[in-house]
C-alpha cells in the first residue's frame, strides 16, 4: 500500500512538472505596447530596430541583448499586432552577450517570420512560455521608406524614427546634433541656407522638425497676383523665326520670388520649372520663350488647342488659361482685356513683354 502511494504522489509531481513548462500556444487578447524604453521583463533582450513595408529592402526585426550572458531564445515567438500569426524561433537559438540578431521576413515562414510590417502595425516578443519580453508599435508615417524605427540611445531608450538603419549594428541618431548628414534637410537651428524666402515664401520663419525635416507651415506667399497675360502659339511662320511659341506673365502685385514655380501646357507631362533667382518685379511683364532643348525656355509646343497652367512652388494653381482651334491664330496672340486683369481674347496686336492693347 505504501508503495502504490508513493507512486501515485511521484506520478502527481510529474504531471505538475509538465504542466509548469511553457507552452507555444498564445491566447488571443490585447497586450501592452510599451515605446518608452522601459524592458518589460528582466531579460535584458529588447527589439531594438524594424523596418517596415520596404520597397527596397525586406521587412526586418533587429534584437538586441544588452545583457552581459548569453540568452537562450529558443521557442522564442514574434508576432505583429495581429494575433493570428506568430514565428517560432528555432530550438538552439542563442543570441550572444551584447549582440544583436536581425530577422529578415521570409514569405514561406521557413527561415523567418512570414508576415509582412504594415506602415501602421506592432512588433511583440514572447519569451517560451508566453510572457510577454517585449514590443514596440508605430503609426503610418513614424517607420518610412528609406528609414526604421528603433531605439535612441541604442538599447535602452525610446523609439523614435531614425535616418539611418543600422541593421544588425548599433543604433545612430544624428538629428539634433546641428550639423547637416545625409538623410536630413536641416538640423536644429541649422537650416541648411534654406529660408523661406529661398522656397519662395513672401515672409514667414522656417522651422525644423524633430526627425531633421524642413517645415514651411510658418511660410506665407504673397496674394499670388502674379498671372498669364498673354500666349503665342503654333507660330509656323518660316519668315520670322524671332516668333517661336512664348507665354508672358505679368506682376500687378508686388515684387514676387517665382523660383521654383512651373509652367505646364494641357499635358501634365509636360513640365517647365522656372530657375532660382528668379524674380518677376511689380508691374513686370516677364517672357518665356519655346526653346526645344528645354535649355533656356519650355520644351513643349503650344497647340492650336491647348492652354497654360502657372503652378507655385508649393505646386498651386496660380493662373490658367485654354484656347481652341482659331482662338489664338497664326499672326495674333490670346491675351488679357484689360491688361493683366481681363477675361482672354484674341489680340491681332501681338504686344510681347508689354501692355496688351486690343
Amino acid at each position: 500500500m505504501r508503495i502504490r502511494i508513493v507512486l501515485v504522489v511521484f506520478l502527481a509531481f510529474l504531471l505538475c512538472v509538465a504542466c509548469g513548462e511553457g507552452s507555444n500556444e498564445f491566447v488571443d487578447g490585447d497586450y501592452d505596447i510599451d515605446n518608452t524604453g522601459q524592458q518589460t521583463s528582466d531579460y535584458g533582450l529588447v527589439v531594438n530596430e524594424i523596418v517596415a513595408k520596404s520597397s527596397t529592402d525586406v521587412d526586418w526585426i533587429e534584437l538586441y541583448n544588452a545583457s552581459d550572458n548569453d540568452l537562450d531564445i529558443s521557442n522564442y515567438q514574434l508576432m505583429d499586432s495581429k494575433d493570428t500569426e506568430a514565428y517560432i524561433i528555432p530550438a538552439g537559438t542563442i543570441i550572444d552577450s551584447n549582440s544583436y540578431m536581425v530577422f529578415e521576413r521570409d514569405k514561406t515562414g521557413e527561415n523567418s517570420f512570414a508576415f509582412g510590417l504594415a506602415s501602421e502595425d506592432a512588433v511583440r516578443l514572447f519569451d517560451f512560455s508566453g510572457d510577454l519580453v517585449d514590443s514596440t508599435n508605430w503609426l503610418d508615417g513614424e517607420a518610412p521608406e528609406g528609414k526604421s524605427w528603433g531605439r535612441y540611445p541604442n538599447g535602452s531608450g525610446s523609439f523614435s524614427t531614425l535616418l539611418s538603419p543600422s541593421k544588425g549594428a548599433a543604433n545612430q541618431y544624428s538629428c539634433g546634433d546641428g550639423l547637416i548628414d545625409d538623410g536630413e534637410e536641416c538640423d536644429s537651428n541649422n537650416m541648411n541656407d534654406l529660408s523661406c524666402a529661398s522656397l519662395g515664401f513672401a515672409s514667414g520663419t522656417m522651422l525644423c522638425t524633430s526627425s531633421c525635416a524642413v517645415d514651411f507651415s510658418n511660410c506665407v506667399y504673397d496674394s499670388n497676383e502674379v498671372v498669364i497675360n498673354e500666349v503665342v502659339a503654333k507660330s509656323t511662320d518660316e519668315a520670322e523665326e524671332s516668333l517661336p511659341d512664348w507665354i508672358e506673365l505679368y506682376n500687378p502685385g508686388d515684387r514676387t520670388n517665382i523660383s521654383g514655380w512651373m509652367i505646364k501646357d494641357s499635358n501634365d507631362n509636360n513640365v517647365y520649372t522656372i530657375e532660382e533667382d528668379m524674380y518677376i518685379e511689380s508691374g513686370e511683364y516677364l517672357v518665356f520663350e519655346y526653346d526645344k532643348t528645354g535649355l533656356t525656355g519650355f520644351d513643349f509646343g503650344l497647340g492650336v488647342a491647348d492652354s497654360v497652367r502657372l503652378y507655385n512652388r508649393l505646386i498651386e494653381l496660380v493662373d490658367e488659361t485654354s484656347w481652341e482651334e482659331g482662338q489664338a491664330p497664326e499672326g495674333s496672340s490670346w491675351g488679357r482685356i484689360p491688361d493683366g486683369t481681363g477675361s482672354f481674347i484674341t489680340l491681332e496686336t501681338i504686344t510681347k513683354g508689354s501692355a496688351n492693347i486690343e
